[in-house]
């Protein structure tokens, strides 16, 4: 009896020393699991794009669940979550890669694979600041709307702070390349509309967590899918903490913001004297002062003159009061003890209305008109007062500029023929400097007594004053002048805005960001005036990229522009109308404004970016200005249709549906406000557009009498009639230089030569007697190459008495526009080598997909498309800059770097040449080869292969293979694999052996 409870007790030993050596292997092996989060639910992480293009807005969500939440990946050299579920092949299904969630940390460094200097404090402000925690409270300021762009620059900054990722967005300055410098540290703060908004720091006990893959397929050519970390910080006790943005100007000071009230009759515009109006601050915080420096009240008062009252309010609410009636004019229906309306000035200095259908206030960026109604009882002041006019001397065609030099009088009464000689003049000057003139109400002559040289004198213009209105006179009969112009008469600049680089649609920069410059401050767009183009054909403003303050003029005199307002008049500036009736044709172009980018007034943008709407109302102008709408770009190829080509794609049909809801509503009988009046500005170089401005409510007008001087045709000469001859850029329209050009007689290149001249980037001018004549380019500029002759006629009927020019085409002849002879010159091209090779050893390689596009950046339009041989690839380009892509790599290597190179050709270099890019200098590339290389993948090190246990020796503990490097399984990763279960099933076999001995043993 005491020998089997000994030999019990001696098997009972022997199983426990079992069971703890099973145990200590089962420590072995998972003790250095990593710890799954207690709520261990399977994830799946996904990203929204197309699969051609990453947008960099990836996503978490719990496997099964709908919605998910913004993550960021931390390893830029793995592959990236996909937009569309993969075949997986261990389970044979299409799925989204899974994730286990970690537990939250402040410790990223395991995660990461770069540098881990400063990573941990680094990486949880750029998520605290970026998308979409947003503690700098930038979408609140209005100073990003754009989710995709903050996305992008939070994605940079955290790829940047992981992987020392080189982001092309560190050399750039828009609103998306700021912020990301704001999130990497390398910027303070983030300027605003004049306001600093400062990045907050991260409270020191938040955490976030990592999600860790666990079914590793990924696409052909990497190895691991990404880690992403969450976006949600929680405090120690797991609850979700989120930023309390500081809104501008909050701690830094009060904030105030400039603006000019007048008051305005609501019939003609005309400023109010003598009226009351006064301001109160509704939340009662001193917000109004009369100037910058002055203390901050909570209520103002003041009396109307003729000039605006300036008055400073911070951001806040105010109500605006009228508390007296101006002589002749009528109570306001609210009447003098209710507000007229409140006044919403946000935090970036935008003032809203909250009554926006108000006809007594109404505002323009930042002035604020207050309007009255006369009183039909009482005498309008104008019957026996005075009114300003402007009288302007002009050269026919060239209304821009005063023509000079010219002896002018003014008269009082009616004078169409001869001023009788006892009639005194009651002004005489030289024209040249603007003259404005304050005249009763009654009719006046203006008389040219003697024309600048090279002109003839001018008919007398008759035109008179009556009840506030201006009347020409013609004939019997008196018709009201409708053109206006501001009485500041100095002229105006406009600009390309080259900071600007949005998109029409994917791949075609917009690249017509124009703008009138108001704003003096020069900081952003915000003060300046959008325009759009109105000569298809002609150059666009120059270039800038401090908002105006400068432009790239570069050897070229700078253009001017004229404002002026009359939508009669607006025809004869278009080269080829749609519309005839100049009436209508004004009318149209008034709604495209109203309804267009950015007054939006019809809704039609509301489904398009900003971008995209102004493409749409540029081309809306021209389909009317130049007849060149969705037919004529159908007849185009891409390279000819000045950038609207892609309107017609598939993609864009949402884009190209509210275009023709745009020209439909302004061919409509739609009435547009009282008070709409728009702007056109025109040039004094025919070289650059006219504009149509979108101010539409002018704030210092006065009607304007205009006197033209033809120039004197020679009377002792053959008559002659002007060519014009135009030498571009095919397909473009671009002026070209350095052309050697020749007029000859007849319709042989070797006729008698008339004209020879190098053409200088700007039309030339001739005055040729009718016959017939041929152009000839005897020598084409650099790297373009020889057009062919045109030959064309001069000649006159009763149609075109100051003559005309034909073309011919084969046996026929049309009519020149404007008598203008364009010769296009195509551009030659260069043959380029693409070779991809393999790094270090110069073999070319197969399999990498690659392209060349436009430009300086990865993302221009493609030129050329396509997937390495092994052997080199020839392409013919034309003169200019492109880049070198590689979109994907050969398995086994890493995409190489872009290289960005350019053609070209110079008197060395007939046959063209091609330089590379490195860093800012070009250097020419041998036999025109652009080399790209491929670096080979780090293979990671093959883990050491277990060796097999001894029996009866405890099998020995050998680490887990690298995750990226084990078995494949149809079942989720857990961490555990077929070595662990190997070595657990070891240990419990050792344990049977171990307690079968001992049984053998006791019953010996």
């Amino acid at each position: 009896m005491n020998a089997k409870l000994d030999a019990k007790s001696r098997f009972g030993d022997v199983f426990k020393s079992s069971f703890i050596f099973v145990a200590a292997i089962v420590a072995l092996v998972f003790g250095p699991l990593r710890a799954i989060a207690a709520d261990a639910d399977l994830y799946e992480a996904y990203q929204i794009g197309t699969e051609k293009e990453s947008t960099n807005q990836f996503f978490m969500r719990e496997v099964g669940k709908e919605e998910g939440k913004p993550v960021y990946c931390v390893n830029l050299h793995k592959e990236r979550p996909p937009v569309k579920e993969r075949l997986n092949s261990n389970t044979g299904k299409k799925e989204f890669p899974q994730y286990a969630k970690q537990d939250a940390t402040s410790d990223f460094a395991r995660y990461t694979d770069g540098d881990k200097s400063s990573l941990n404090s680094r990486l949880m402000f750029a998520l605290w600041n970026g998308y979409p925690n947003d503690a700098m409270g930038l979408k609140d300021a209005g100073a990003i709307d754009n989710i995709q762009a903050f996305t992008s620059a939070t994605q940079h900054a955290v790829w940047h702070i992981t992987d020392g990722y080189d982001s092309p967005l560190a050399s750039q300055n828009d609103t998306t390349a700021k912020i990301y410098k704001v999130l990497i540290g390398e910027a303070q703060e983030f300027d605003y509309f004049n306001t600093k908004i400062k990045p907050q720091k991260v409270p020191t006990e938040l955490k976030l967590s990592v999600y860790e893959p666990l079914n590793n397929v990924p696409n052909e050519g990497y190895k691991q899918w990404q880690n992403l970390i969450s976006t949600e910080f929680v405090n120690e006790v797991g609850e979700s903490v989120k930023p309390k943005p500081v809104k501008p100007g909050e701690g830094e000071g009060e904030k105030f913001f400039e603006f000019s009230f007048k008051k305005l009759d609501m019939d003609n515009n005309v400023p109010v004297i003598g009226a009351g109006l006064k301001i109160q601050d509704q939340n009662k915080k001193a917000g109004v002062k009369t100037s910058l420096e002055g203390v901050g009240t909570n209520i103002h008062q003041w009396d109307t003159s003729d000039t605006a009252q300036k008055i400073w309010l911070k951001p806040g609410a105010y109500l605006l009061y009228e508390t007296k009636i101006a002589g002749g004019y009528v109570l306001p229906d609210s009447g003098l003890k209710t507000p007229l309306n409140m006044l919403e000035v946000n935090d970036d200095g935008k003032v809203t209305l909250a009554d926006t259908g108000s006809k007594y206030v109404k505002t323009e960026n930042t002035a604020i008109n207050v309007y009255n109604k006369r009183n039909a009882e009482v005498p309008k002041p104008n019957s026996a007062g005075k009114k300003k006019i402007r009288i302007s001397k002009f050269a026919e065609g060239a209304t821009a500029q005063e023509l000079k030099n010219a002896e002018l009088a003014l008269y009082k009464g009616e004078y169409s023929q001869e001023v009788p000689g006892d009639i005194v003049a009651i002004k005489t000057w030289i024209s040249g400097p603007v003259i404005d003139v304050e005249l009763d109400e009654g009719s006046y002559t203006l008389v040219e007594k003697n024309a600048p040289e090279g002109f003839d004198k001018a008919e007398n213009i008759v035109f008179k004053n009556e009840s506030g209105k201006v009347f020409l006179k013609n004939g019997d009969r008196w018709s009201e002048t409708t053109k206006l112009v501001p009485v500041d008469a100095t002229p105006f600049r406009a600009y390309s805005d080259f900071n600007d680089e949005s998109t029409s649609w994917k791949g075609t920069p917009f690249g017509k960001f124009y703008y009138i410059d108001h704003d003096k401050k020069n900081e952003s767009v915000d003060g300046d005036e959008v325009i759009y183009c109105f000569n298809v054909n002609r150059k666009a403003p120059m270039e800038s990229y401090d908002y105006g303050e400068s432009v790239n003029a570069w050897d070229k005199v700078e253009p001017k522009f004229k404002a002026e307002y009359d939508q009669k008049s607006m025809k004869g500036y278009a080269h080829k109308p749609r519309i005839e009736d100049p009436l209508k044709f004004g009318e149209a172009i008034q709604r495209v404004i109203y309804a267009g980018y950015p007054k939006n007034a019809m809704k039609f943008g509301d489904e398009l970016t900003p971008a995209a709407f102004r493409t749409i109302t540029q081309l809306a102008i021209y389909n009317f200005s130049d007849s060149f709408g969705l037919e004529e770009i159908a007849k185009l190829n891409e390279n000819e249709a000045h950038g609207f080509f892609g309107i017609l794609k598939p993609e864009n049909v949402k884009i190209k549906e509210a275009y023709e809801k745009l020209i439909q509503y302004a061919v409509s009988d739609s009435e547009l406000p009282e008070d709409s009046r728009v702007p056109f500005y025109v040039t004094n170089n025919i070289e650059y557009q006219n504009f149509i401005g979108t101010w539409m409510n002018p704030q210092s007008v006065i009607p304007v009498v205009e006197m033209i001087d033809k120039v004197i045709v020679p009377q002792d000469k053959a008559k002659t009639a002007s060519v014009v001859f135009s030498k571009v850029v095919a397909g473009q329209g671009d002026e070209l230089k350095g052309a050697s050009l020749k007029v000859v007689k007849g319709e042989k290149a070797d006729g008698e030569v008339v004209k020879s001249w190098t053409s200088t980037g700007t039309p030339e001018t001739f005055a040729l007697e009718p016959g017939v004549y041929t152009l000839v380019e005897d020598q084409a500029p650099l790297g373009f190459m020889k057009a062919e002759a045109i030959t064309f006629r001069v000649g006159f009927d009763k149609d075109h008495a100051n003559g005309m020019v034909e073309i011919k085409a084969g046996d026929k002849w049309t009519l020149a526009k404007n008598s203008v002879v364009v010769m296009q010159d195509k551009a030659k091209t260069a043959s380029v080598v693409f070779s991809k090779v393999v790094a270090g050893q110069g073999d070319e390689l197969k399999g990498a997909s690659l392209k060349v596009v436009k430009g300086e950046k990865a993302d221009g339009e493609v030129v050329k498309s396509w997937t390495s041989t092994g052997t080199p690839e020839t392409f013919a380009l034309e003169p200019g800059v492109y880049t070198l892509v590689e979109d994907q790599a050969p398995l086994g290597f890493m995409k190489a770097e872009a290289i960005t190179f350019r053609v070209g050709f110079d008197k060395d270099h007939a046959n063209g040449m091609v330089e590379i890019k490195a860093g800012d200098k070009w250097t020419l590339a041998k036999n025109s080869v652009v080399v790209m290389q491929d670096e080979r993948e780090k293979t990671p090190d093959t883990p050491t292969k277990p060796e097999e246990p001894k029996t009866p020796e405890a099998p020995k503990v050998v680490p887990s293979p690298k995750f990226e490097d084990s078995k494949k399984s149809g079942l989720a990763r857990t961490g555990l694999d077929l070595g662990v279960a190997g070595m657990v099933a070891t240990g419990l076999i050792a344990a049977g052996v171990l307690g079968l001995a001992a049984r053998k043993r006791n019953k010996a």
